[in-house]
């Protein structure tokens, strides 16, 4: 899949709610980190599977430092195949494609990310949008996403992290304005302009969409989708939405309403 001719929109009530974002203090920072990207840079140069066990690995990020740790000690080697879940050689494939492409670094007896990708802690920018943005990945919820789904379906969560440029900020929905504020504005991603994205056979949009469907996680006494597909005889009315509990830069209010759209049932679902 490839992101480079991808261009960032921008209006001035984008910046400044982004920046009305940045100071609020009812999101806490030990409850989420941040992945950073840019035209040129949101993961494009990894494989789908490889995305997603990143980002589930970054939500072991030390505060302000971007070392990996668990509790106050240096997460190893050991550990961190461990905590993923991964045979050893799948693990070996994984360390060495993060490492070689530079999101794993290496420091001494520790394992860092790179900060230009993820932080944890404080987080400045002066960058206009059309260079750099952000969203907030919140840990619990992608530890408990990516322990609830088989590996063989990481690769499907990583065609989504891998689109995290073309979310819209506001509705959560894959799209070609990802800045537009008013959803009657927004044009979405259609599904086969998904599958072109991602690289996936047109002719399988069923199996697909089954899929997103099943891809569900338990939290907080509730069961959610990843992401769900709503079909529309207009385009103009197609949404692909991505759950705001995973990941999202919006505010509080606009995620509880998209939250509503990708809530399954009660825990206690027959």
């Amino acid at each position: 899949m490839k992101l480079s001719t991808y261009q960032f929109d921008t209006n001035e009530h984008a910046k400044e709610q982004y920046s009305t974002n940045r100071r609020n203090s009812t999101w806490k920072a030990e409850h989420f980190f941040m992945y950073i990207f840019g035209p040129n840079s949101s993961l494009s140069d990894l494989k789908p599977q490889t995305a997603t066990r990143l980002i589930y690995l970054a939500t072991w990020l030390n505060y302000n430092d971007n070392c990996l740790k668990i509790g106050n000690n240096a997460m190893t080697r050991g550990q961190m195949q461990r905590l993923m879940l991964l045979e050893e050689s799948t693990f070996k494939r994984f360390l060495k494609e993060v490492t070689e492409k530079g999101y794993l670094i290496k420091s001494g007896c520790q394992y860092c990310l790179n900060k230009d990708n993820f932080k944890k802690g404080e987080f400045k920018t002066n960058a206009p949008l059309t260079e750099k943005r952000f969203v907030r990945v919140y840990i619990s919820y992608v530890r408990r996403l990516y322990e609830q789904t088989p590996q063989s379906l990481h690769k499907h969560l990583g065609y989504v992290f891998k689109m995290i440029p073309y979310v819209n900020i506001k509705y959560n929905i894959i799209c070609h304005n990802p800045l537009e504020e008013d959803e009657s504005s927004i044009i979405p991603m259609t599904i086969g302009e998904f599958c072109d994205a991602i690289g996936y056979d047109k002719n399988q949009v069923s199996r697909l969409i089954k899929i997103y469907n099943d891809i569900t996680f338990e939290a907080d006494g509730k069961k959610y989708v990843f992401c769900g597909y709503r079909y529309a005889p207009q385009k103009k009315n197609m949404r692909f939405y991505v759950n705001p509990l995973i990941f999202y830069a919006g505010n509080n209010q606009d995620k509880i309403d998209i939250i509503k759209i990708l809530y399954v049932q009660s825990k206690e679902y027959k």
